[in-house]
Parts: C-alpha cells; sequence; structure tokens
C-alpha cells in the first residue's frame, strides 16, 4: 500500500467516523427533545445543553471552512 492510498484509507475512514458521530448525535438530540418534553419544556438547563452543542458544531464547522470569528 502506498503512502497516498493510506492516506486516502485514513481520510475514509475519518470520515465515516465522522458521519457515525452525527448519526448518533441526531439521536442523543432525539432522547434529549423526549426529556425536554417529560420536564414539562420548562426547564431552561436544556435550552444551555442545545446552545453548548451548537457552538460546538459552529466552531467545527468555522474549521472546516476556514472560517475566523474573532
Amino acid at each position: 500500500m502506498t503512502r497516498t492510498q493510506d492516506t486516502a484509507q485514513q481520510y475514509d475512514d475519518l470520515t465515516d467516523a465522522i458521519i457515525d458521530l452525527l448519526d448518533e448525535l441526531r439521536g442523543d438530540i432525539g432522547i434529549h427533545n423526549r426529556n425536554f418534553d417529560k420536564d414539562g419544556r420548562r426547564n431552561w438547563g436544556y435550552i444551555g445543553d442545545l446552545e453548548h452543542v451548537k457552538s460546538l458544531l459552529r466552531q467545527a464547522h468555522n474549521f472546516l471552512n476556514n472560517i475566523d470569528e474573532a
């Protein structure tokens, strides 16, 4: 196997792992939403959770797109 094939394989493996994590995250958000509903949709802690996740995802998006938000 050449170095390029090693690089290509690692890239594909990492892409698959990220897609798997995004799928897990979708499920986690669904569970989070159900818990929010069970709690009567009044607990602001759930809002804070989602704000934090949104911030982390925005950070990843900006990193991949070379966007500097100072």
